[in-house]
């Protein structure tokens, strides 16, 4: 719940109160208003006070029309002063709400009239304040984002003239630039290409090998031309390449000598299932060695296709105790 007129919320520091004439929910900052009604001081909303003091200045008015009748008055039933006035509608409560919040801001005494249009911009302002954004006004938006374009035909071929000669310059310079970079990298793979290897891949030198060659310091590259740079990066990469090479091939080598094992296990020369010696092997079931028996008792209902023997003429094993 919030309060009907600042519309800040209830809480622990902020206590609802209710207006004993309208019945509204009101904090205490805005029902400071007083009216005497009853012979009882009463805290009420602005619009209730405002009722009464617009109801307490008719009331003399309404005392000189009672005694003071007009000769159509007899027809007239007289109504008593003491009648309540009646309930405003949706509107005019909307409208008598927005005008107490324009009365909390202005003040009393500049709060404005009921019958002066009301204006939509502080009620943005306050919808802007309480969503916590900045306030903007979009009224003459069209107008500023949208302005027309009040130039004549020929300076609008002027203005696209222009433009398109801006363009073709900066296509111009751009093609210049993409062709300088393909000729210096045309000229460097040329210098590249100069280069003498020998057929090892490594650079030749004057004494015909390469164990002596020393690598400049990559400080002193500032002074070097283009070729020289290029020759230097050759030679630097053919040592790394060659170098990289013999790392391999000590590495493949290495992998490929077999270790020696001592875990491999002598084939004993007997019946896998009753122990006794085998005399034949058996194909479809991983080489196991059977006697005749075990044979034709575990493969009675095998296929003989799958499962094809050979015969087992005994093989150097521990004798048996």
């Amino acid at each position: 719940m919030a309060c009907t007129i600042c519309t800040k919320s209830f809480g622990f520091f902020n206590k609802e109160h209710g207006c004993p004439v309208c019945k509204f929910s009101f904090c205490s900052g805005c029902l400071k208003y007083k009216l005497v009604r009853d012979g009882k001081k009463l805290n009420v909303c602005l619009r209730c006070s405002a009722l009464a003091t617009v109801s307490v200045k008719e009331a003399p008015k309404r005392e000189a029309t009672v005694a003071h009748p007009t000769p159509n008055d007899d027809a007239v039933p007289t109504q008593s002063s003491n009648v309540p006035p009646t309930e405003p509608d949706g509107d005019e409560l909307i409208r008598s709400k927005l005008q107490a919040l324009k009365a909390i801001d202005l003040g009393e005494e500049d709060a404005p009239k009921e019958g002066e249009p009301s204006d939509n911009t502080d009620i943005e302002k306050r919808l802007a304040a309480l969503k916590g954004v900045e306030y903007k006004d979009y009224k003459d938006a069209s107008h500023r984002f949208m302005a027309p374009d009040n130039r004549t035909e020929a300076q609008k071929v002027q203005d696209l003239l222009g433009q398109f000669v801006e363009e073709t310059k900066l296509i111009s310079v751009m093609d210049d630039k993409r062709t300088e970079q393909d000729e210096e990298i045309a000229k460097r793979l040329q210098a590249l290409k100069q280069f003498p290897t020998a057929g090892d891949g490594t650079p030749a030198t004057a004494s015909g090998s390469s164990k002596g060659t020393i690598l400049p310091d990559s400080d002193s590259d500032e002074g070097l031309t283009d070729e020289e740079l290029a020759r230097k990066l050759a030679q630097r990469y053919a040592e790394e390449g060659k170098l990289e090479a013999k790392l391999n091939l000590e590495s493949e080598l290495e992998e490929i000598t077999p270790t020696p094992s001592s875990n491999v296990e002598e084939e004993l020369p007997w019946c896998t299932i009753c122990n006794e010696d085998a005399v034949l092997r058996c194909r479809g079931c991983d080489n196991d060695l059977y006697c005749r028996a075990c044979y034709k008792e575990f493969h009675y209902d095998e296929d003989p296709q799958d499962h094809p023997t050979v015969p087992f003429k005994g093989g150097k094993g521990p004798t048996r105790v």
